[in-house]
């Protein structure tokens, strides 16, 4: 028997995505009416239907496991890929993959845009204090 580890950092993974894009709303702020309030309501609700996203698929993924018994006792240790094969056959599994793996890579790469433009505004904000 393994670690956990890994599983464990890949679930926490999957929480950070399911919460993702509500740093977004903060991208259109000088484009509305009364920012102060309708950001921070955009905020929540984006998280809400993250969360209730990820809940919806993660029962749906639960429920469609046929034989939950074994997938605990270690007999069906790929329970995802059994379910996924039985639902789409071996060419939309690979199709369902490439999916999920393209949107894992545009949330990186979202956040990592969004993490440099942080920098780069404070990168600014220190240049206009220090060399004024």
């Amino acid at each position: 028997m393994g670690s956990y580890l890994p599983a464990f950092l890949a679930a926490s993974l999957l929480g950070l995505f399911s919460c993702y894009g509500f740093e977004a709303c903060g991208d259109v702020a000088e484009e509305i009416p009364n920012p102060g309030k309708q950001i921070p309501k955009a905020m929540r609700m984006t998280i809400y239907i993250g969360v209730g996203a990820s809940i919806f698929a993660c029962a749906a993924l639960l429920l469609a496991v046929p034989d939950i018994p074994a997938v605990i006792s270690g007999q069906a240790p790929n329970a995802l890929s059994d379910v996924l094969f039985n639902a789409f056959g071996s060419v939309g599994t690979k199709g369902v993959a490439a999916i999920v793996m393209i949107s894992f890579m545009s949330c990186v790469l979202s956040l990592q845009r969004g993490n440099l433009t942080e920098g780069l505004y404070i990168g600014l904000d220190y240049e206009k204090v220090y060399f004024v």
